[in-house]
């Protein structure tokens, strides 16, 4: 029998580890982002950093906040997964808690042994940055290539040269040279004439003089001007141009566009221009030439929402002059910048009362219509004041304008990593044009002018209408001479048919509709109606003659005046309609038939008829169209006369009516007559 050695089977269970934790690329980032707010380069709470590996197993007060390999026993660990939400890391006002995730690495890569590079740089402090530190002019470089250094310019280029072993280029023909300068001073090459001008003078001053002549053109201004712009962030007004409603920045900001490049022209210092951009108002508050340069504040402008407009004002003006962002440290302070979230908004309360206005630069500037900010000047300066000087600053918690702390006003200030000393604020006295800029000498002799030319335009009118009046009391004489020369019969005798002077109610006239009144000596209908009717209860005579006299007092929508005879019944009647409207009057004659126009004439005639009633209206009749049905009514007969001629023959008793609709407001009626003919 074979024998077999016996096999022997061991199975060996391990359990299983983490994979490698890399410390550069899963925990650094991590506490940077998680607690380097509070614990980096730039604050060291409780006096532990956690921005490099060797000082976070260094530790602050409380001892090391590792235990390589013991994750358990690690201070670290155990305050970012505190169930106390007053004791967890990071704090809930700073910050969200690390995931379920970011725990397990951080666990790992403590019980791997908490391990970080040898050679990892500990982060300096960022107020040591060099564009934190002040500038100071530095020793003009020694260097080799003397004979190519023609101003201490050229020695710091030739310096940086040397030491990287580079030699210099041949220099440029003249023609390329001249290419390059003039592209580069104002944005256009040379023409052919400019180039063989420059080509043919052997001067020593030939290069200087092409650079002083293009320094002096403004086109310069027009070139660099644009670069500025674009730092500063120039853009015209932004809205609803369909409604002209503006939204953002401000109408005529195209004025700070302008002073940006004929400063430059003018070879204005750079610090000059700040100061007029942030304090023109202040620096000379009657000069428009100045005031435009606030331009740069009023660009900010945002209709909807004050606090995004003070955002934009600290994040640009930080930007433009400080070649710093200061956005981040609205909500809490700054991880990278030594920028404190309280600096943040003390450089607000710099900004804090300033508002926006536009100052007219004519006296007769007309004005348009914003669809949300009423009536706006068509032209004018857009610049900005200070509105509201006790206006106080507080620190926003989170960023959030809902939960200032109103307990701690904050002073204007700036960061003090920018050095400098502490701002003292100092109340200065401006005149009174800056309030109210009328008052402005070319402004006020401006109104002065406008008010003189309007008062010699309002004599001629005056004069003009002198002479209208006059003209017509004319026509009036000359038409009531003709009327009393055709009313007037053999004997001279008249029988009246109805006379009132209105001063007292008479039992003939009976109220139809509408609120008519007799006040002092007038019959007035002031009420809103669409046919106010009043008629008198008396019978006129088969043939007559009606003279009305009448006139309207206010403008507005058209006016009329109605007169219905041989009146049966509503719709059946012979009708005298007059109208007035702001350019044109009219008038008509027509008989209505069931409520329709059967026929319509521009003159007046004579109608007989039996059982017939006289009607006078001061109406727009509902088969007319022309008059309003919205207008104040207020019609007034001072005096009414009605008469007949001795002796003639009557029909059976009738009425006649005056009625009143929509009339136009206080349309007054002097006389009317009604006589034989």
């Amino acid at each position: 029998m074979r024998l077999f050695p016996a096999a022997v089977w061991l199975l060996v269970v391990v359990p299983a580890t983490a994979a490698e934790v890399d410390y550069q690329r899963d925990i650094k980032p991590l506490l940077l982002h998680k607690c380097g707010a509070c614990h980096g380069a730039l604050r060291q709470q409780a006096g532990l950093r956690l921005d490099a590996g060797q000082l976070i197993r260094k530790g602050g007060e409380s001892g090391p906040a590792v235990e390589p390999g013991n994750s358990a026993a690690s201070l670290l660990l155990e305050r970012v997964t505190e169930t106390d939400e007053t004791l967890r890391m990071p704090p809930t006002a700073e910050g969200e808690a690390l995931t379920a995730d970011q725990i397990t690495l951080l666990k790992d890569w403590i019980n791997q042994g908490a391990k970080s590079p040898d050679d990892e740089q500990i982060p300096e402090d960022p107020a040591a940055f060099w564009s934190y530190q002040s500038p100071s002019r530095p020793a003009v470089p020694e260097v080799k290539s003397k004979a190519w250094v023609r101003t201490p310019i050229d020695a710091f280029i030739a310096s940086a040269r040397e030491q990287h072993g580079l030699v210099a280029s041949a220099e440029a023909r003249p023609e390329v040279w001249l290419r390059r300068v003039y592209l580069d001073l104002i944005g256009l090459p040379p023409t052919r004439e400019e180039l063989h001008e420059f080509l043919g003078d052997t001067s020593d001053t030939a290069y200087e003089s092409v650079v002083d002549r293009l320094l002096s053109r403004p086109e310069y201004g027009e070139r660099w001007g644009r670069h500025w712009m674009d730092v500063w962030r120039y853009s015209d007004w932004y809205g609803s141009r369909s409604i002209n409603e503006i939204r953002y920045s401000q109408r005529h900001i195209w004025r700070w566009r302008d002073w940006i490049v004929d400063s430059i022209n003018a070879d204005k210092s750079y610090d000059r221009m700040i100061l007029e951009m942030l304090a023109g108002d202040e620096l000379a508050p009657a000069d428009p030439d100045v005031l435009r340069a606030t331009g740069f504040l009023g660009r900010n402008w945002y209709k909807f929402d004050r606090n995004v407009w003070m955002f934009e004002t600290v994040e640009q003006t930080s930007q433009a002059f400080l070649g710093l962002t200061l956005r981040c440290a609205r909500c809490h302070d700054h991880k990278y910048d030594p920028i404190s979230q309280e600096e943040y908004y003390r450089f607000r309360a710099f900004f804090e009362p300033h508002d926006v206005r536009t100052d007219p630069l004519a006296a007769d500037t007309a004005m348009q219509k914003d669809a949300t900010l009423g009536m706006v000047l068509t032209d004018g300066v857009s610049r900005t004041f200070d509105k509201e000087l006790d206006t106080e600053t507080y620190l926003f918690q989170r960023g959030d304008n809902r939960y200032p702390d109103t307990s701690h006003p904050l002073t204007p200030g700036v960061p003090a990593s920018l050095g400098g000393p502490e701002i003292t604020i100092q109340p200065i006295s401006l005149p009174p044009e800056a309030w109210y800029p009328y008052l402005r000498p070319e402004l006020s002799d401006g109104l002065i002018e406008v008010a003189t030319e309007k008062t010699r335009e309002a004599e001629t009118a005056l004069q003009t209408a002198k002479a209208a009046v006059t003209t017509r009391e004319n026509a009036i004489a000359a038409f009531e001479s003709r009327v009393a020369r055709t009313t007037t019969l053999a004997d001279g005798t008249l029988q009246p048919i109805l006379v009132d002077d209105f001063s007292t109610r008479q039992d003939v006239w009976k109220v139809l509709s509408g609120d008519w009144t007799w006040e002092k000596g007038q019959l007035a209908q002031r009420a809103v109606s669409s046919f106010a009717t009043i008629y008198a209860d008396v019978t006129h005579p088969r043939d007559f003659v009606a003279r009305v006299k009448y006139r309207t007092l206010e403008a507005g929508m058209y006016r009329s005046v109605g007169f219905s005879f041989d009146f049966i019944d509503t719709g059946n009647s012979q009708d005298v309609y007059t109208s007035t409207g702001d350019a044109a009057q009219s008038v008509q004659a027509f008989h209505r038939r069931d409520g329709k126009l059967a026929s319509s004439r521009r003159h007046f005639g004579s109608v007989k008829s039996t059982q017939s009633k006289l009607l006078f209206a001061d109406s727009n009749f509902q088969s007319h169209s022309m008059a309003s049905r919205n207008s104040t009514t207020s019609c007034q007969f001072p005096a009414a006369t009605a008469s007949s001629r001795s002796g003639s023959t009557t029909e059976p008793s009738s009425s006649w009516k005056w009625n009143s609709a929509n009339c136009s407001p206080r349309s007054r009626h002097s006389v009317a007559n009604i006589r034989p003919q």
